[in-house]
């Protein structure tokens, strides 16, 4: 029983056991997550959060790096995939619902990195014009002017 501890450590310290699992949980968290989106949306098509979150959730999967994707279908599989125009697809559809800061943000996220700049700048210009609520405007202001490709709104 000490050796097969002592062999667990071991291969915790040198390989990682912990990411390892942590991996295999947050697959199954992302998987769920999509399903939940995805249901919530089959439900009420109108629900602009909803949208935002599977337009969030397509980001997210889509920004995994190739050797990233790679190493974890090595090791536990084949992890979830989307595409930025899938992710644009959701957000639009959220944002024609109901426009608000965090969804036109994403949106020009996306837009920056499909290389649509100036597509991108609006949807950050929409963004500022959009921040209301609790939110330190100035704060997400400068976060967002941040991310434009042609500063404006300083």
């Amino acid at each position: 029983m000490k050796f097969g501890q002592q062999l667990l450590s071991e291969f915790n310290q040198d390989w990682g056991l912990e990411a390892y699992v942590g991996y295999k949980h947050l697959k199954d968290i992302l998987r769920e997550i999509r399903d939940d989106a995805l249901k919530a949306i089959e439900l009420d098509p109108t629900d602009p959060i909803s949208l935002h979150v599977m337009g969030a959730w397509c980001h997210g999967v889509a920004k995994i790096s190739w050797i990233e994707r790679k190493a974890a279908a090595a090791l536990f599989g084949t992890p979830p995939t989307s595409t930025l125009e899938e992710a644009l697809e959701y957000l639009k559809r959220a944002d024609a619902i109901e426009a608000f800061t965090e969804n036109s943000m994403l949106i020009g996220d996306c837009l920056k990195e499909l290389k649509k700049l100036d597509e991108a700048d609006s949807f950050y210009e929409a963004a500022i014009r959009q921040i209301q609520g609790p939110k330190d405007p100035v704060a997400l202001k400068a976060k967002i002017v941040k991310k434009m490709t042609k500063k404006k709104g300083k």
